[in-house]
């Protein structure tokens, strides 16, 4: 089962309005946990497909990933984005509070409290690094070749289905 994060339309890795979220290939054997599982791995394919992208737009891929947020504090769902873009993942402590330390250190710098952002640095501590599982690798492979043709394979349907409710050139 793959699940496509894009409930709102998109605009990375592809720009439009009119797609939306979709489960492919449910079956009676999938649980709860399946469906939840298929959609943590939803994001991890969107990221992968937007750094994809970055390198044939820009020329660059990142070495790294450094999550924020609550959904850094998920383990499994951080292996799972290392497994399926092939990158260390880093996690920090109070990573919910990245944000506020984000505003504190602008106001920092523009008080003269800290000389530059790169002081920033020492007020950031790593918690936790997650490395590719390279034995799901092939796994993956295949999955994330799923996941974009079934963008390709639905965006007329999408597009009939929600041109008139989203058309943004009305």
């Amino acid at each position: 089962m793959i699940f496509t994060p894009w409930l709102l339309g998109e605009r990375c890795p592809v720009s439009t309005t009119t797609t939306r979220g979709t489960v492919f290939n449910l079956g009676l054997e999938h649980s709860r946990g399946h469906l939840v599982n298929a959609m943590l791995e939803g994001v991890g394919f969107n990221l992968r497909w937007i750094f994809e992208n970055f390198k044939r737009d820009f020329g660059f891929r990142p070495s790294k990933i450094r999550a924020i947020g609550g959904g850094s504090v998920n383990e499994g769902w951080m292996q799972g984005i290392a497994n399926i873009t092939g990158l260390e993942v880093e996690t920090v402590d109070n990573p919910t509070m990245a944000g506020a330390l984000g505003v504190a250190t602008c106001v920092f710098v523009a008080e003269g409290i800290l000389d530059s952002f790169n002081d920033v640095k020492a007020f950031i501590k790593q918690k936790a690094t997650f490395q590719p599982d390279l034995e799901q690798k092939e796994l993956y492979e295949k999955l994330f070749g799923s996941y974009k043709a079934i963008y390709k394979g639905l965006k007329k349907a999408y597009a009939q289905a929600n041109l008139e409710r989203f058309n943004t050139t009305k």
